[in-house]
């Protein structure tokens, strides 16, 4: 009878545990510029970059949502980082994207970039990373204005790279 009452309640604390965090999600106001691939936060502001709906920033904590798009040429948003006042945003096929006014508008970045499918970003001290779709690993020591192949090591890159 113990062991049924022990069962009872670890069932019990489960289900109320699953439900109340379940509770805590509330719907906003968008994005709704296609599937969401990446989040970033600067400076009190949300971004939410989408796959075929661009780049969309919220000023009131994700409860409304404005398009960010000016000067972008590619709306399949993948990565986004930020490096100081520098906010960068990653395409799958066009590139790299900088802004320096909160994202108001973007400029593209690519200088030195071989592969312009880029999946991740990632920003550590000075140094800002990008990475591509079968292209490995590209460094900026300079703001973003040019980029580098790292891919010294790396193993499996396809296509001879």
């Amino acid at each position: 009878m113990k062991n049924i009452f022990r069962l009872f309640l670890l069932l019990s604390f489960i289900l109320c545990s699953k439900h109340q965090l379940i509770g805590q999600w509330v719907q906003t106001n968008g994005p709704y510029g296609g599937r969401v691939l990446c989040f970033g936060f600067s400076y009190s502001k949300l971004f939410a970059g989408t796959y075929g709906g661009g780049l969309f920033r919220s000023v009131d904590g994700g409860e409304n949502w404005t398009e960010s798009n000016a000067g972008l040429t590619n709306p399949y948003i993948r990565a986004f980082a930020v490096s100081g006042k520098a906010l960068f945003v990653g395409t799958f096929g066009g590139g790299l994207f900088r802004s320096v006014d909160d994202g108001e508008n973007w400029t593209e970045s690519n200088a030195g970039l071989t592969n312009l499918m880029i999946r991740a970003l990632m920003v550590s001290g000075s140094n800002i990373f990008a990475g591509t779709y079968n292209g490995g690993i590209f460094r900026s020591v300079d703001g973003g204005e040019n980029w580098a192949a790292v891919n010294s090591g790396l193993t499996n890159l396809p296509f001879g790279q």
